[in-house]
């Protein structure tokens, strides 16, 4: 029979998780800059997981009604787009049956019980951009003498949702979302202009 690969992230990201359950995340990891960030499973994963264990324990408790091989991994990762690769050039067809097929899953706001399925890519692939602006900063009381790098972030920042309202084709989805912006040193005082802006 086939060799068919379930496919989950394992991956957090970096939110603190504000449940209040008693299993909440207490989980830390060094974020982009060394400094350790609370993690927490955030988009779904947990549930990913979950699915993909609960499916692979059906199906070996349930040998007589099927045959093949099931291929189960967790993907490192996936919110960063690196995972997948990683993996492939870690050798991992090298190390399991390549698959004749892999399925995945994702969780979306669909009613509950309610199961959607396609063939090929679906759901969100997504790129991140980095857009770094530089300037010639200054003093706040003379912005005029400056080239305020944080006011072109800005005006880029309000002007991104607009590219995805109104100069692609309405069908087709589509999001683009500014998720990170900054300038300056938080260590200095509110009155100087910085020479740079990073965007996300």
């Amino acid at each position: 029979g086939p060799a068919v690969l379930l496919r989950a992230e394992l991956d957090a990201l970096p939110v603190a998780e504000e449940t209040g359950v008693p299993y909440a995340s207490t989980a830390t990891a060094p974020g982009p800059d060394g400094r350790p960030v609370p993690v927490m499973h955030a988009c779904g994963h947990d549930a990913h997981l979950a699915c993909a264990a609960a499916a692979a324990r059906w199906l070996a408790e349930h040998r007589d009604r099927w045959r093949g091989t099931l291929l189960v991994v967790g993907q490192p990762a996936e919110e960063t787009l690196s995972g997948a690769r990683a993996m492939l050039e870690d050798g991992l067809y090298d190390r399991i049956t390549a698959p004749d097929v892999v399925l995945a899953q994702h969780t979306a706001a669909f009613p509950a019980g309610m199961v959607a399925h396609a063939d090929g890519p679906l759901m969100a692939g997504s790129v991140t951009l980095e857009v770094v602006f530089e300037g010639d900063g200054g003093h706040a009381a003379t912005p005029h003498l400056t080239a305020d790098p944080l006011l072109a972030a800005a005006g880029a920042v309000t002007r991104l949702p607009a590219v995805a309202a109104r100069e692609t084709d309405p069908a087709e989805r589509l999001v683009v979302t500014a998720s990170s912006l900054r300038a300056g040193d938080t260590g200095r005082t509110g009155n100087v202009i910085a020479t740079r802006a990073e965007l996300r």
